[in-house]
């Protein structure tokens, strides 16, 4: 029976192609059932006469400590972010639900014949390009809350001024 001899140097190229490697996907990287499949590997194949040295073994955990705890900090950084994105869904629909009754004054947004998309106008051209109204209601079926103002839509962000 032939077996391949595993050293702490495998080891720590395998440790280091994965650290280099950025993968949030922990199917792809080197978890840590995979480590200690490969120490037990090590321990039960090792020579007795010339035993792992403890500075190799040290360094090894120390490395797989910082990659497990890296990945951690990339997960809940993700997941801080994930919630902080909520948090903001949440101050819109609050703060737009209270413009409901009130009056305010907005910019009109206008076609673009080029790209049939619509555009804000410049605040600085005439008060034509401008509207004054009470918000009936606030749409949010566009993904981004729209006040309906006279029946026309306008996006929160085109708000200059609360009046009332």
């Amino acid at each position: 029976m032939s077996t391949e001899e595993v050293t702490w140097q495998s080891i720590s190229d395998v440790m280091q192609a994965n650290s280099t490697t950025n993968n949030t996907d922990t199917d792809n990287g080197l978890g840590k059932d995979a480590f200690l499949k490969l120490l037990v590997t090590q321990l039960k194949y090792q020579d007795p006469m010339n035993p792992m040295e403890d500075k190799e073994f040290i360094s090894q955990m120390a490395q797989f400590s910082s990659l497990e705890q890296t990945q951690n900090l990339n997960t809940n950084m993700e997941n801080f972010m994930l919630l902080q994105q909520s948090n903001l869904k949440y101050q819109q629909i609050l703060q737009s639900g209270d413009l409901v009754g009130k009056e305010v004054k907005v910019i009109k947004p206008v076609e673009n014949e080029d790209t049939e998309t619509e555009e804000t106008t410049d605040t600085t051209e005439s008060e034509e390009s401008t509207i004054t109204g009470v918000v009936e209601k606030v749409d949010f079926s566009e993904g981004t809350p729209q006040l309906i103002i006279d029946g026309e839509s306008y996006p929160l962000g085109n708000i200059q001024e609360i009046l009332s």
